[in-house]
């Protein structure tokens, strides 16, 4: 059995703690009504198999979907969002930062979205991108209490 450290166990209860929030929030019926032109039902059933797939460490079949999710609107930061929760589980899970570059992508990509979006959509739609983008900057949070910072990205400015 593979022995954790302290501070992995100490991370994995906070991640499954705030991971969860931002699903309840995506597929609760109460909380959703009315976004239902914003959040379809095709989103929620990617959404929840990501989840899904993330808490059986099935990361490629995560990976997977998140791809599908970002395929369905580019301009969409949920699916960039997820793509990232994904790369985050993976490396929390290795206890290793095995993917940077590609974590800080897919967070940039969501708050840069999410701020361009929040200006030119309904405010249905504005609500959904800012709940992404404040996400994001919490898994930039615990991405940077593991691994370190990264380095300053064009939203901190």
């Amino acid at each position: 059995m593979k022995r954790h450290s302290f501070f992995y166990i100490v991370q994995k209860y906070i991640y499954t703690i705030i991971f969860p929030v931002f699903f309840l929030i995506c597929t609760s019926p109460q909380i959703t009504k009315g976004s239902e032109k914003y959040l379809t039902d095709k989103k929620k059933e990617i959404i929840n198999r990501i989840q899904t797939d993330i808490y059986l460490d099935d990361f490629q079949t995560a990976h997977d979907y998140s791809n599908s999710l970002i395929s369905l609107d580019k301009n969409d930061p949920i699916g960039y969002l997820f793509k990232a929760a994904v790369y985050l589980s993976e490396m929390i899970d290795a206890e290793e930062n095995l993917y940077p570059a590609l974590f800080k992508d897919f967070i940039d990509t969501t708050i840069s979205l999410g701020k361009k979006n929040i200006l030119a959509v309904d405010s249905n739609s504005a609500a959904w991108n800012c709940l992404a983008v404040g996400h994001a900057r919490a898994y930039r949070s615990l991405y940077e209490s593991r691994f370190g910072s990264m380095t300053r990205s064009e939203e901190r400015r």
